[in-house]
């Protein structure tokens, strides 16, 4: 028997203007504005009461300065407006789990950021941001189904170090730290699921002249929320990846080792409301290797 039998149609226009002034060489300021206008027609075949039409449209703007206070090295400030409108299969192809209702996703984006070169082997960064959301798209685990949350929040730090020790040899670390909250609702001041609060990795790259290139990196991944109370959590994971590569005018010969130890974690896992436990596994050690040709 046919379970699904539709037609969609999606028209969107996004027409947008930015501008880059050079006020000083040491000083730069960036603007833009950006419409969006978006129709959704879904045509169910099988039943003809559940066929749907949406518009969506949304103004944009963006702002930013970026100061360069020695070569190589800034100081920078962003801010921006951000629409995202959810997807046809959220929407409409997933059966039980569309939601025709969903609204788009509205925030307001603020960054500040610093990139420093400490001398021509040694580079960092770091930068601040924090990001209101209004109806941000998340599937919801516990009812099977795409929904909106209220009103959202993400405070958060990234920051990194690049380190070229000897000329073929190259350190680097970077550590993230996400607060993603509701702000409003029932879960009023909670964790957002499966959003880890620590991230970091670092990791050695190294190369010679004759082509040869390796890698190794460390992921480190913390703990994150399975439910929407914040009563259950997901263990964090740490995983290792590595590579070796032939590089050449005519092409590149590779191969990575993906998870090299074969740790066994979970991507992700929620909590449904009578309590039942789900995760998702994520794979265990893994080959890629291939050559890339150049014409």
């Amino acid at each position: 028997s046919v379970r699904l039998d539709y037609n969609v149609d999606r028209n969107k226009v996004g027409p947008y203007v930015q501008d880059e002034i050079t006020v000083f060489d040491c000083l730069k300021i960036t603007a833009g504005l950006r419409y969006d206008y978006l129709e959704f027609h879904f045509d169910d075949k099988i039943s003809g009461s559940n066929s749907k039409k949406r518009k969506m449209t949304n103004l944009t703007p963006k702002c930013g300065v970026v100061y360069s206070y020695y070569d190589n090295s800034n100081i920078y400030m962003n801010y921006a407006q951000a629409f995202r409108s959810p997807t046809i299969a959220q929407m409409f192809t997933y059966g039980s789990s569309s939601n025709p209702d969903l609204d788009p996703e509205k925030a307001d984006n603020y960054e500040v950021g610093l990139r420093h070169d400490f001398n021509d082997k040694l580079t960092g960064n770091v930068s601040l941001y924090w990001m209101d959301l209004d109806n941000e798209i998340w599937y919801d685990y516990a009812n099977s189904m795409y929904q909106n949350y209220g009103k959202t929040s993400h405070r958060g730090v990234e920051a990194g170090l690049f380190a070229a020790l000897f000329e073929n040899l190259t350190i680097f670390g970077n550590y993230a730290y996400t607060s993603a909250k509701n702000t409003a609702g029932d879960y009023d001041g909670k964790y957002l699921t499966n959003i880890p609060i620590h991230k970091g990795g670092f990791g050695v790259k190294v190369k010679t002249d004759y082509g040869f290139k390796a890698h190794i990196e460390v992921t480190m991944t913390g703990s994150s929320y399975m439910d929407s109370a914040n009563e259950d959590t997901l263990k964090g994971y740490s995983v290792v990846d590595m590579g070796i590569s032939y590089d050449k005018k005519w092409g590149t010969v590779f191969f990575d080792i993906n998870n090299l130890f074969n740790n066994v974690y979970n991507s992700y896992g929620y909590k449904s409301t009578s309590g039942t436990k789900t995760y998702s596994p994520a794979p265990g050690i893994a080959f890629n290797y291939g050559v890339k040709v150049r014409f």
